[in-house]
């Protein structure tokens, strides 16, 4: 009984500490603490090394891509249609992680420690590598990134306005709606509980739909925006063509000249002893 209770431990030390702690935890820890010492915000997004990073859009997903751009982003991923199905196809990584590289380097140290789990699982080891997982490393990882947004929102104006967005806009709905549940369904997954990772996947498959549809909602009610501005704007050049039209109209008609021919008449007007006939007023 000793021996399988020593490999156990090595196993769950090796997994947890090795290949999700020390290869995903702190290595996304780092980058976080650097970007805010340093004040930057492109090593967060894709190609934030190049040198016209700062100026390109950094919005990833969630703040300005259209339901297209989001569709695109999520086309490699499809619901599974039963628990058993995605036993035996597991989820690979979604192509929107390799817009984070951060993050994408951190749902690849969960990979790698599930492959490795594979290789040498025990069941016995499953309750503790669940439990090491859900707080050594989805609590510290939520608990970074909200203390980080918590200290960005406090931060001077003079910071970088990009950091800011990006961890508050993208890094906490990313992390929330699509790492968390991904990650937790490919554990489940490797565990060969499918019935738990089916219902992960459901839920980030719900969240992608939500997504797509506010962006979808939101293009319509920009695109009704711009059609009512364009029917005010018309409507203003008609008002303005009538007011344009009335003025005109108004300067052939002369009060005086009026005036002038009807006093003529009330001259003209004599009885036959050659009294003015005076008009009543």
């Amino acid at each position: 009984h000793a021996i399988p209770c020593i490999f156990e431990d090595a196993l769950v030390d090796w997994i947890v500490q090795h290949c999700w702690v020390q290869q995903g935890v702190k290595p996304f820890q780092e980058v976080l603490q650097i970007c805010t010492q340093v004040n930057l915000a492109t090593p967060l997004i894709s190609g934030g090394t190049s040198s016209n990073a700062r100026s390109r859009n950094t919005n990833i997903v969630w703040s300005t891509s259209s339901a297209e751009e989001v569709k695109q982003l999520f086309q490699d991923f499809t619901v599974p249609l039963s628990a058993e199905s995605l036993l035996e196809n597991p989820i690979g990584p979604l192509r929107v992680f390799m817009q984070v590289p951060p993050l994408g380097r951190f749902v690849n140290a969960i990979l790698f420690g599930l492959n490795e789990l594979r290789r040498c699982l025990l069941p016995s080891a499953l309750p503790r590598l669940e439990q090491s997982f859900e707080v050594l490393v989805v609590r510290v990882v939520a608990k970074e990134l909200k203390q980080l947004e918590r200290e960005l929102i406090t931060m001077p104006v003079g910071k970088d306005k990009n950091l800011r967005e990006i961890i508050t806009a993208e890094y906490m709905p990313i992390w929330n709606n699509l790492v968390v549940p991904y990650c937790r369904g490919s554990l489940w997954t490797a565990m060969g509980r499918g019935a738990q990772a089916f219902a992960e996947f459901q839920t980030l498959g719900k969240a992608i739909d939500e997504l797509v549809g506010e962006k979808e909602e939101a293009a319509a009610a920009l695109a009704e925006k711009q059609r009512q501005e364009q029917l005010a704007a018309s409507g203003g050049e008609e008002k303005e063509e009538a007011e344009s039209g009335e003025q005109e109209e108004g300067e052939e008609y002369n009060p005086a000249e009026e005036n002038a021919e009807q006093q003529e008449e009330e001259q003209a007007q004599v009885d036959e002893d050659g009294v003015v006939v005076q008009k009543e007023p």
